[in-house]
């Protein structure tokens, strides 16, 4: 990761838990967090990631989404890395499309995946 520290993805992961926590949801139930209108729900959880995903520059936002990928099985190994994070950043809504994922889970294997990278 280039820009992206592993502080400010455990950062993601403890908001993204509490948005778990607000919806009920939980690692047993992890179904899309940010259901139609939630931007205006009294849920400050769900703003509070919404607000710190758009605080992350594009690269930031890219790595992000690459580890997310990498967290997903959408790779068979962790080398496959820098080329998510060019894709990521072909995304149009970065934000929404991050924050709409099981990110606790994911950027957690994310982070154990590139750990393991031996180099």
């Amino acid at each position: 990761m280039n820009e992206l520290t592993i502080s400010r993805v455990t950062e993601i992961i403890e908001l993204a838990r509490n948005v778990e926590r607000e919806s009920g949801q939980g690692e047993r139930n992890l179904g899309i967090p940010f259901p139609e209108g939630w931007d205006r729900e009294r849920r400050p959880g769900r703003h509070l990631l919404v607000a710190s995903l758009r605080e992350m520059t594009p690269v930031e936002l890219a790595e992000v989404t690459a580890l997310m990928w990498l967290g997903a099985d959408l790779a068979t190994n962790s080398t496959q890395f820098p080329s998510f994070v060019v894709k990521a950043k072909t995304e149009s809504h970065p934000v929404e499309y991050v924050a709409s994922k099981p990110l606790t889970r994911y950027l957690a294997r994310g982070l154990q995946k590139l750990s393991s990278t031996p180099g």
